[in-house]
């Protein structure tokens, strides 16, 4: 199984009505939070080298980190400023010198078997591989299409009903980011994504499972109520 790049390090600013004092990473539910569930499930799946990408009150995320026990190799590296999702995967890939790596949005939440993803490779002639879910209405995401498993398609808002979305989970090389400078703040979703699908080089798998976004309050709190016991 390759290395996995959890991104914990964003502010959460459209949660902060439910959790004005923690990250995003530490939202409470139940006796845990969202990343200790996170980090067990992915324990469960097999995974066993984890680096984590922290930024926002990194302070009170790694005492929890050297805490837990279902990690077997847990890493972290704390920004030196906010490199938005973009910069933080190219830091951590260059801080660890990982050349492949699967990364996961540290407030996202598939429920469902994972071990599709969680073992593939990227092939040589592709740069990435994107894991894709359906939802019911993607407008509030932005969709994804694909052709012969490639994405052709992606980020379009203006198409609301059910279609596929990103589902925040992918299988990358570091040449994604080969013209990009090391530690400067970018987007990964609008700087690289876009830029990948225009060559081609982006694969997509289907994922059988349901997509939880906890960022606002409303999908946070659904959340709690099915995992908080």
């Amino acid at each position: 199984m390759l290395p996995i790049i959890i991104l914990a390090g964003g502010r959460g600013t459209r949660l902060k009505s439910a959790i004005p004092d923690l990250p995003k990473c530490l939202a409470p539910v139940g006796g845990s939070s969202f990343i200790e569930l996170l980090l067990a499930r992915l324990a469960r799946f097999g995974a066993s080298d984890v680096y984590l990408s922290l930024g926002y009150k990194s302070d009170l995320v790694i005492p929890v980190l050297q805490k837990q026990a279902s990690i077997k190799n847990i890493h972290w590296f704390v920004e030196p400023l906010p490199l938005g999702t973009g910069g933080a995967i190219k830091a951590c890939m260059d801080e660890f010198s990982l050349s492949e790596a699967l990364v996961i949005n540290g407030d996202t939440w598939l429920e469902g078997d994972l071990v599709s993803m969680l073992q593939l490779s990227v092939k040589e002639e592709y740069s990435m591989i994107m894991g894709v879910v359906s939802v019911a209405d993607r407008e509030r995401y932005g969709g994804v299409e694909i052709s012969n498993g490639i994405v052709t398609g992606y980020g379009e808002k203006d198409n609301s009903g059910p279609g596929l979305i990103n589902g925040g989970i992918y299988c990358l090389k570091a040449e994604c980011f080969s013209f990009m400078e090391s530690k400067t703040n970018f987007s990964f979703e609008s700087a690289i994504i876009p830029k990948l699908v225009k060559s081609k080089l982006i694969q997509a798998v289907v994922l059988g499972v349901d997509f939880i976004d906890i960022g606002v309050p409303d999908d946070y709190y659904s959340f709690v109520a099915r995992h908080g016991n």
